[in-house]
């Protein structure tokens, strides 16, 4: 097990773990009068949760909140098993992800179509959460916590049913996938890559585009990614993700003339050539695909999945 690591003032990243890999998906803990865990992957990552939290010396019993940024799986997908270890904590979801908690039928078949015979390793046991345990996170929710508060908002882009977590005491931002993904790999190489997020099948580039000047407005002090931890700054992610956007949804368009069954495989193989060609151009040097593709094909198949419903 990895050791939870402190990234701001109470607020600690604990490694999901997720499908075997290091630093890939994040788990967030605040530690204050209140104890509160942003997303908690999957199932499998709740033995990696629950020796994070002993390390951080919290019983299960003091944690008081569990909230989740969305509800995919590999956001969310573990919160029912979690909670059957957490009595006393409450989950916080956005109002149209709370259905989908409580009776994850539709999520389990909408994640197995993505990732097909893949879907029980990654993900299962998924466990339905009681309806006496969800509060609904409105935009604009305010959680008393500790000195300050947690306030939730709604923050489309990558999914309708996202929320953002604003901690007045730092003056930063849980933003789930909202605006970005990095790979601390890479990044350690001095190469500063994050890449927008459009898996399906709610991406919308106008949405995500006003969730990140919403965000801009608040002139955080520092963004926590869902994949993973903090940006190097907020400007460098969203600029980031603005760059490669336009991209994206040019190759995306091109793609569609394409038959239907090749789409995702052509545009996935585009997508990596531009991405391999600016890597070049700054001067990495090692396998970028072994850190990027799962994410460019799940990002391929929501910009296709764009496409076909515009």
């Amino acid at each position: 097990m990895t050791t939870p690591v402190q990234i701001a003032k109470d607020i600690y990243v604990i490694d999901s773990q997720d499908g075997g890999q290091l630093e890939r998906t994040s788990i967030y803990v605040i530690k204050r009068e209140k104890v509160a865990i942003i997303d908690t992957c999957t199932s499998k990552s709740v033995p990696a949760i629950l020796a994070g939290l002993e390390a951080l010396h919290i019983a299960p019993e003091a944690v008081d909140y569990v909230i989740l940024t969305h509800v995919h799986l590999d956001h969310a997908g573990g919160a029912g098993l979690l909670l059957q270890s957490l009595p006393n904590a409450h989950v916080y979801v956005h109002p149209k992800g709370a259905r989908h908690i409580i009776d994850p039928t539709r999520l389990i078949e909408s994640a197995r179509s993505v990732y097909g015979e893949k879907f029980d390793a990654f993900f299962d046991p998924i466990v339905p959460i009681p309806e006496h345990r969800v509060t609904l996170a409105e935009h604009k929710t305010r959680i008393p916590f500790g000195e300050a508060a947690l306030v939730l908002y709604d923050t489309p882009g990558h999914a309708r049913h996202h929320i953002s977590i604003y901690d007045e005491v730092t003056n930063s931002m849980f933003i789930g996938d909202t605006a970005g993904v990095q790979f601390p790999a890479i990044t350690r190489t001095g190469y500063e890559l994050v890449l927008p997020s459009t898996s399906p099948n709610q991406y919308n580039p106008e949405e995500m585009e006003q969730s990140m000047q919403f965000y801009e407005s608040l002139a955080l002090q520092a963004v926590f990614l869902g994949h993973y931890a903090a940006a190097p700054s907020p400007q460098q992610a969203f600029s980031q993700v603005r760059y490669w956007t336009p991209i994206w949804l040019a190759l995306a368009e091109e793609a569609m003339q394409e038959a239907e069954a090749v789409r995702v495989d052509k545009l996935s193989h585009a997508i990596l050539r531009v991405l391999e060609e600016d890597a070049e151009k700054q001067g990495y040097t090692g396998d970028l695909k072994q850190y990027v593709w799962d994410d460019v094909v799940v990002s391929s198949q929501g910009l296709i999945d764009y496409y076909q419903k515009k």
